[in-house]
């Protein structure tokens, strides 16, 4: 049994690099790490495009020696058979220890290019399995190596020392929902500090038949947004490759403005539509032949049936029901955030912000008066805070504000059958170097944050240590502000709307404070990345590298 799948489709990779080849021109002739290649088929199709002047390949697995021997044996080949090793990050630390990379010269510490993209040197990497007891285990370890190198890059060791390198990642579809978050639930402090330090843009995924803002027009306007950006900028994606949600914008922006389609969802809140409507009306599609050709690409939508299929009646139902009867509290909700936009806004004249401030806490009152039970209510703050992340300028998810939509792929275009999704991690240029120490208390506070996403940032900061929350949030000025993702009553922002800068000034806010309890500082202060990927033995050279 293969340790991990592999590209087996030409096609795919032709299209890949037909859609984000201008981004990678600036590559041409670079040296290349490629991680697991496997059968090769991926590293040889984007070998062949940039045409670069060593690309070591670093495949444990001796199975692949038949699909890589020929491209090593090749008449003036530039592949090199690196130091293969199941453990990543050592495989990555022994090409330049062995000196495979003649042209790559560690930066001395105080160099400004240690912040600067490195264009002469990017990382395939093929983590789409990682060996591990469970599909979970696999995430978090997949985690663990992209978290030690971006943290080093950050920090100017390892990779970090060559300057900001770029990655190009495949890794098993379970792991997209936990780097790119389509949905503030599913944020938590590894995303949010894997964001932080990184632009992170997913080039090819399989279209989810379901997500988990379905239910609510943000989908749709994220995908409006994305189209019209695309639009603005030239890109298309090719007919077979477009997913569900992109076909229904381009459908509504064929003939209209995007800013009049975006007005008129965020008008709406929720689907004209209901699931059970939906389910209906694809049965009708695919019962009738001559309705199929209406859609460019008929496999989300088969997969959408398929899904809709397997819900019950009821559920689908219950669903409607429930936010049909929430609709008017959300409008309320979005009348709040657009008045105290105003309250904090100098512009306009003080009695209309002192008027705005008397409305929004009669509106206030008004929400906290409307009686549910707890899984209504539940909703309620739910997509009252999908909103507020949404239409923040820039929204609080990364998703939300990508500048192209990803190909759509199938399974049968890996062996084995299964989705998988490639991700190009593009370092953010840090402002100053970041000791890894610094990076792991950043993500540990976050991580004791997170344990209750859906507390206020005060009553999370409580169970941390109580009283804790009336010395720090003051200092925090983004909770308070909400053209920051703040609101004038900080107990209506919660642990799933943070944002960089909140924990930031959190973060900075908290280690000024006297009264840290010492066994949770001690949790901050002396867990650091362990870079858990590298043995613990004859290691201390690899360690080095990265330390």
């Amino acid at each position: 049994m293969r340790t991990r799948a592999d590209i087996v489709s030409p096609d795919l990779c032709d299209d890949v690099l037909s859609y984000m080849g201008s981004s990678l021109n600036q590559y041409k002739n670079c040296d290349i790490i490629d991680v697991n290649p496997g059968a090769g088929l991926w590293s040889s199709k984007l070998h062949d495009f940039l045409k670069p002047r060593r690309h070591v390949l670093l495949e444990p697995d001796d199975f692949y020696e038949p699909f890589l021997q020929p491209l090593l044996d090749a008449p003036g080949s530039t592949y090199i058979n690196g130091p293969a090793n199941d453990v990543v990050l050592a495989a990555i630390a022994n090409t330049f220890l062995q000196g495979l990379l003649p042209d790559q010269h560690p930066l001395p510490r105080d160099d400004a290019r240690l912040s600067e993209p490195n264009t002469s040197l990017l990382l395939l990497m093929n983590l789409s399995r990682v060996k591990g007891r469970s599909t979970l285990h696999a995430a978090f370890s997949t985690r663990d190596v992209l978290n030690d190198l971006i943290g080093c890059s950050w920090a100017h060791r390892g990779l970090g020392r060559y300057g900001q390198v770029r990655m190009l990642v495949w890794m098993g579809e379970y792991f997209k929902e936990r780097i790119l978050p389509r949905d503030l639930n599913q944020v938590d402090a590894y995303s949010l500090a894997f964001n932080r330090k990184t632009q992170t843009h997913s080039i090819a995924e399989h279209p989810s038949a379901k997500f988990a803002r379905d239910d609510t027009t943000l989908e749709l306007a994220s995908a409006v947004r994305a189209a019209d950006r695309m639009r603005s900028a030239g890109i298309v994606i090719p007919s077979h490759r477009q997913s569900r949600f992109h076909q229904m914008a381009l459908s509504l922006l064929k003939d209209r403005d995007a800013q009049e389609v975006q007005a008129e969802l965020r008008t709406k809140i929720i689907p004209e539509q209901s699931l059970v409507e939906e389910l209906e009306e694809l049965q009708a599609l695919f019962e009738s032949t001559s309705k199929a050709p209406s859609k460019p690409n008929l496999v989300p939508w088969r997969e959408r049936l398929d899904y809709l299929e397997s819900c019950t009646d009821k559920a689908l139902k219950d669903k409607r029901r429930s936010n049909l009867k929430l609709l008017p509290i959300w409008a309320i909700a979005d009348e709040m955030r657009f008045l105290e936009m105003i309250v904090v806004d100098e512009v306009y004249p003080v009695q209309e912000r002192l008027a705005a401030k008397e409305r929004w806490e009669k509106l206030k009152l008004e929400i906290s008066r409307f009686s549910t039970n707890r899984s209504a209510r539940q909703n309620l703050y739910n997509v009252i805070d999908q909103r507020r992340a949404f239409y923040q300028n820039p929204s609080v998810l990364r998703w939300d504000n990508r500048s192209f939509e990803p190909l759509a792929t199938v399974p049968h275009e890996f062996y084995p059958e299964q989705p998988l999704i490639l991700l190009d991690v593009i370092p953010n240029p840090p402002l100053r170097e970041y000791p890894l120490t610094e990076q792991a208390y950043w993500q540990r506070f976050g991580t004791k944050m997170f344990e209750r996403c859906t507390h206020s940032i005060g009553k999370s900061l409580n169970t941390m240590r109580r009283g804790s929350a009336e010395v720090i949030v003051p200092q925090a000025g983004a909770i308070h502000d909400p053209r920051r993702g703040g609101s004038l009553d900080v107990e209506d922002v919660r642990v799933r709307t943070l944002t960089p800068e909140m924990v930031d000034e959190l973060v900075d806010a908290w280690k000024n404070w006297t009264f840290r309890p010492e066994e949770l500082e001690s949790f901050f202060t002396d867990t650091r990345p362990q870079f858990h990927d590298l043995p613990d033995t004859d290691s201390h050279s690899i360690r080095s590298f990265y330390e």
